[in-house]
């Protein structure tokens, strides 16, 4: 069993660290609203989405002290149900 830590999760799959910890704790963002913010050539506009992104099945960490690892085999198991066919 390897594990992988934070930044490796976050490499292997392309996204922020905060959004790794959102779907790892995917109860707590049920209600809350998302904000975020867009640049165009009118400059920034920022906003508030009432959708927040909504990954229910991604696997769980374990906790080693401080930092929080993940089995590295169940990652790419849940990237590869993910797959487009």
């Amino acid at each position: 069993m390897a594990l992988i830590d934070t930044a490796q999760v976050c490499d292997l799959l392309g996204i922020s660290k905060s959004t790794l910890y959102r779907w790892c704790d995917v109860s707590d963002y049920d209600e809350k609203r998302v904000a975020f913010a867009v640049r165009n050539s009118e400059g920034m506009r920022f906003g508030v989405s009432d959708i927040p992104e909504q990954v229910t099945d991604f696997p769980k960490p374990f906790r080693i002290g401080r930092a929080l690892k993940w089995e590295e085999n169940e990652i790419r198991d849940w990237l590869e149900t993910r797959r487009v066919r």
